[in-house]
């Protein structure tokens, strides 16, 4: 009685969402991808490993990345495109009401036709014969017609059935399929029956069809059709029935059939859904697409779905995807586990609970009971203990028991706890918990203890993973800290015997009984004597979840995704052979949750992210075995305006091209076909007789070689699937790059001969050429010799001269003698300086500035410091960079004689010497009364010493690319009245002062 009220009660609280759950990981292509048109009728794989879509637009080839499309402006029909088949040479074909059209890889030619305007249905397009094509189909009065072109032309060569009139009772449906390695036409008529044709002989075989047939050959070699809402086999001449209608097949429209390797039947469904029949497993997809309309499954085995919407690839049956919104799950799925009815439950973190049965979504209901707030959530951490009861972490009162019929509470209710992780002692069934105030332990013996650890004494506040190692010690991981208990006493990492300082928010033993530990830092292996990193670039990100696959596989979640570890490689050999399951592998889910990867009773692993729920399956997960179809598709050479130019408009493996001498910048595009996973396709090349080995592997589908020396080459091209299968042999293609004239052998022969001929008459006018020359240096000299006389004439200057030998004199008389031994200093250092520079026409900015100080000290005793003087020279300032001589002191002169020597007032000059990264800026300032009125009063100075200034600039200035100026600028105050003049000498930094040879400078 007490059971029955149990399963009562457990009814009550139940709420059943009907939906189907199951939805695999697809690739959607559509115009914006590139496709050609979204109407998708056929789908076709050539020899090659294109990818053929034809559409009611057009028609693409894809190779996995790109799309080649094809259209009414190429050649092609305008209409739908039925039916694609290739021919013994390569050559595309394909099929319209309009005709059928050919694809050579360079151009398209087009055959039309009226005979397939109005017929019933196209059944089959193929080549039966070299250079003989077939097409079948149903003509309007339900005859089956086979019709062959060749050499253009299109003849009738058989013919079944007995025509019908427009009043004929029975709507007939044909399909039919031909296969070429028995040069068999099969044929399915409802409601005539199953018919194999074998050239112009028809034979039934003994079955009904009554529904709508399609039929279909697997890539296991065998027939396998749908009719009777029933799918069968082909066995000989003897049908097979396999499955009823009941797995979901649409009685009413068209069927579409596609068999994998392994025998694995997919078909669409009534719901526009699809069905994946496996090992006698019916899947119901649930995702929906818009009008399958043809299903393709090529030669690595993986599924192509044509829609009203584009095409569809099935990225790997190894996941499947439970998404929040679409299959009645709910958000936010933060823990997984199991109960004893083998169904799959799932805590949402604010959402509750609900469990996965026959693929529907339950919600469950009746634990509410005990939660006290509205604010209840769910934690990760959940497990299952030895009694296979699960343990749920909670807020507020810690964690909930299910025992498979009903919950009860975990937590004493003097315990108000909130949990985030669960672990029971495998020896004695003790209980550790997690809890937002400290670590607990429940035993039979003792009872609830805090046992008052913090991993990492403190680091981390809460323990979110636990593990007993070989040695009988626990490990309390936190996001920061670890700490490890053996018996009674506690060790927070790191200490020396575990010099480890990082967090352990993810922990695992493995089948060797080391211990993996997880975090933000990446993952680590300790093997009781080290830790160790793992070095690898995919794993420096937050690892969050870990879980083993059998014994050799240790399988990794993270903040980036899902990876798998082979532990056989890392133990024996020492290396890490890591396997990333991304999302061009299938793996869609969106950052892997806090140890959130649970392994159920039949070995599938449940994967929580952050925005779905992902079922991974290890024994659907298979490697690539197959390399990548390898071509070089282009050869493209650079012209003048810098643009790629194609030479070619195919390319066949083994061909050799020739090139001239300034077609040498080249740029070979290449292609590696692997439709599984095509994004990971890597390349590595070899040009011989350019390059010094194998590139690196690189994912660009191209290369580009520069100014190739004349010679011969063979580039050399090997491609690699994403699981890092390459290609057995490499393509090649060799070319020539042909010398020019110049350096070809004969043409230095004929040089030579020439260049010994003219030898004499070179001699003799490079004689000339010298002699002048020499002649153009001496008037150098002669005019650098006057510059320096006037310099020196200038610098000397008697007015000055004989101004400062009377101001001498006057202080003797005044016995003044100290200011007149000074001032006789200061002019003999002037005159001295100038005498023992006069060879020179430049000095170092020291210098110059030394001879300015001494020529102002002398100023300003002959004017009774009627003005005062500032020099100014910035710390980056290069004291020994070379300037013109008198470069600053022919500025300050003027600025006394002109500017000074006639103001009312004290004068004041600045001279303001700065450095910047490319110019020495020398900035010399005067507040007199401007240049405007010192016209206007008469001098006796000559005026000729900006004119030699300018003469020594021009000078140097011939043989620098930089130039050195001088520019004089007028100041004025707010009345438009002068106040003084500035000069801005700009010397550049790497400026030049001696000249070059004049020899090698002219020759």
């Amino acid at each position: 009685m007490k059971q029955l009220k149990r399963i009562i009660c457990l009814l009550l609280f139940t709420i059943t969402v009907s939906l189907s759950a199951q939805e695999y990981g697809y690739k959607h292509y559509t115009v914006q991808d590139g496709l050609v048109q979204s109407q998708v009728i056929s789908l076709f794989q050539d020899s090659k490993g294109y990818i053929w879509v034809g559409t009611k637009g057009g028609v693409s080839r894809f190779d996995g990345i790109s799309f080649m499309n094809l259209t009414f402006n190429d050649g092609l029909f305008n209409g739908v495109v039925s039916h694609i088949t290739e021919d013994h040479e390569g050559s595309i074909w394909f099929l319209t009401s309009q005709g059928i059209s050919s694809y050579s890889g360079k151009v398209i030619k087009s055959f039309p036709t009226n005979i397939f305007r109005n017929c019933n249905a196209i059944l089959d397009f193929y080549e039966k014969e070299p250079g003989k094509l077939v097409v079948v189909y149903a003509n309007p009065k339900n005859q089956v017609i086979f019709t062959q072109f060749s050499d253009g032309k299109f003849t009738e060569i058989a013919s079944f059935f007995s025509a019908t009139d427009l009043e004929f009772p029975d709507n007939i449906i044909y399909e039919g399929i031909y296969d070429a390695q028995s040069k068999t036409f099969w044929l399915l008529s409802a409601p005539f029956g199953l018919y194999k044709v074998i050239d112009d002989k028809i034979e039934i075989i003994n079955f009904k069809v009554r529904k709508t047939p399609s039929i279909s050959k697997g890539l296991d070699n065998k027939l396998y059709f749908s009719t009777n809402d029933s799918i069968y086999t082909l066995e000989g001449d003897s049908v097979r029935f396999l499955f009823p209608y009941e797995t979901g097949l649409d009685r009413n429209s068209n069927i579409r059939l596609a068999i994998d390797k392994n025998g694995t039947i997919f078909c669409n469904n009534e719901e526009q859904g699809l069905m994946i029949i496996d090992s006698g497993n019916v899947y119901k997809e649930h995702f929906k697409f818009n009008e399958i309309a043809s299903l393709l499954v090529d030669r690595e085995n993986n599924l192509w779905i044509g829609t009203e919407y584009g095409i569809y690839r099935q990225l790997s049956r190894s996941f499947v995807n439970y998404i929040p919104g679409r299959c009645g799950i709910r958000n936010l799925i933060w823990s997984i586990s199991e109960d004893k009815q083998k169904r799959v439950w799932f805590s949402s973190y604010r959402e509750g609970l609900q469990y996965l049965e026959n693929g529907n979504f339950t919600n469950v209901e009746g634990y509410q009971k005990f939660v006290k707030s509205e604010d209840q959530r769910y934690y990760i951490g959940s497990i299952i203990d030895h009694e296979q009861n699960i343990l749920f972490p909670t807020t507020h009162f810690g964690g909930l028991k299910f025992d498979g019929h009903t919950f009860s509470k975990i937590f004493p209710d003097s315990l108000e706890r909130t949990t985030l992780f669960f672990f029971e002692d495998p020896d004695n069934f003790d209980l550790y918990a997690g809890t937002n105030n400290g670590l607990y332990r429940i035993s039979k013996e003792k009872g609830w203890q805090n046992l008052g650890i913090q991993p990492g004494n403190g680091k981390s506040r809460i323990a979110v993973s636990i593990i007993k190692d070989k040695l009988h010690r626990f490990w309390f991981g936190g996001f920061n800290g670890l700490s490890i208990m053996s018996g009674d006493r506690v060790s927070h990492l790191p200490t020396k015997e575990f010099p480890f300082n990082e967090g352990g928010n993810v922990l695992l033993t493995d089948p060797r009984e080391n211990v993996w530990i997880g975090n933000s830092k990446g993952l680590f292996h300790y093997n009781f004597t080290s830790f160790q990193k793992i070095g690898k670039q995919e794993l420096n990100v937050f690892i969050t979840s870990m879980a083993l696959i059998g014994d050799s596989v240790l399988l990794i979640g993270s903040s980036n995704g899902l990876a798998m570890l082979d532990l056989n490689s890392w133990y024996n050999k020492g290396v890490v052979s890591l396997k990333v399951l991304d999302k061009i592998r299938g793996f869609e889910g969106i950052e892997v949750g806090q140890n959130a990867i649970f392994r159920d009773s039949k070995g599938l692993y449940w994967i929580a992210t952050a925005d779905r729920v992902v079922q991974f399956n290890p024994a659907l997960y298979k490697s690539n075995s197959i390399p990548p179809a390898t071509y070089i598709s282009d050869i493209s050479i650079l012209n003048n305006k810098m643009e790629w130019i194609k030479v070619n408009d195919s390319l066949k493996n083994g061909g050799s091209y020739r090139f001239s001498n300034d077609q040498k910048n080249l740029r070979f595009d290449f292609i590696g076909i692997s439709t599984t996973a095509p994004e990971g396709v890597r390349y590595s090349y070899f040009l011989e007789g350019y390059d010094k080995g194998w590139s690196e592997s690189v994912t660009e589908r191209y290369a580009v070689y520069t100014n190739l020396p004349p010679g011969e080459y063979r580039l050399l091209l090997k491609s690699c699937n994403a699981d890092g299968v390459w290609t057995p042999e490499a393509t090649s293609i060799a070319f020539q790059i042909v010398p020019a004239i110049y350096q070809r052998t004969w043409f230095w022969v004929i040089l030579i001969l020439l260049s010994a001929g003219l030898f004499v008459m070179t001699g003799f006018a490079i004689s000339l050429r010298r002699r002048k020359v020499e002649q153009l240096q001496l008037m150098n000299e002669n005019k650098m010799a006057r510059l320096q006389l006037l310099s020196l004439k200038n610098q000397m200057d008697p007015h000055f001269t004989f101004n400062a030998m009377n101001t001498i004199a006057s202080f003797v008389l005044k016995e003044q003698k100290e200011q007149a031994y000074k001032f006789f200093v200061k002019l003999s250092q002037i005159i001295r300086t100038i005498i023992r520079n006069s060879d020179n026409l430049y000095c170092t900015i020291d210098m110059e500035i030394n001879l300015v100080i001494d020529y102002l000290e002398i100023q300003k005793l002959r004017f009774n410091d009627q003005f005062t003087y500032s020099v100014i020279v910035s710390p980056e300032t290069n004291l020994a960079q070379k300037v013109p001589k008198m470069v600053i002191l022919t500025f300050v002169e003027n600025a006394l004689k002109h500017g000074l020597a006639n103001k009312q007032g004290p004068g004041e000059i600045t001279i303001d010497i700065q450095n910047t990264k490319y110019n020495l800026n020398i900035a010399i300032t005067d507040n007199g009364i401007g240049r405007e009125r010192a016209k206007e009063i008469p001098s006796e100075s000559t005026g000729k010493g900006i004119q030699i200034l300018k003469g020594y600039i021009d000078y140097f200035n011939r043989f620098n690319q930089n130039k050195m100026e001088f520019v004089i600028t007028d100041l004025y105050n707010e009345e438009k009245t002068a106040i003084g003049t500035t000069v801005l000498v700009t010397i550049p930094t790497a400026f030049i002062f001696e000249e070059p040879a004049t020899d090698t400078q002219e020759l």
